[in-house]
């Protein structure tokens, strides 16, 4: 049962990860969309 929580663990840290990957992204890509359209 740890074991299987664990991996659990894992398995939303790699989410995490992820979506923390997609805000970090996303605002710059709006932002050079935003200054493209601006130019």
């Amino acid at each position: 049962m740890f074991e299987k929580d664990l991996n659990l663990f894992r398995e939303n840290d790699r989410i995490l990860l992820k979506a923390k990957e997609f805000l970090c992204l996303s605002p710059s890509l709006h932002l050079r969309k935003y200054i493209s359209n601006y130019n």
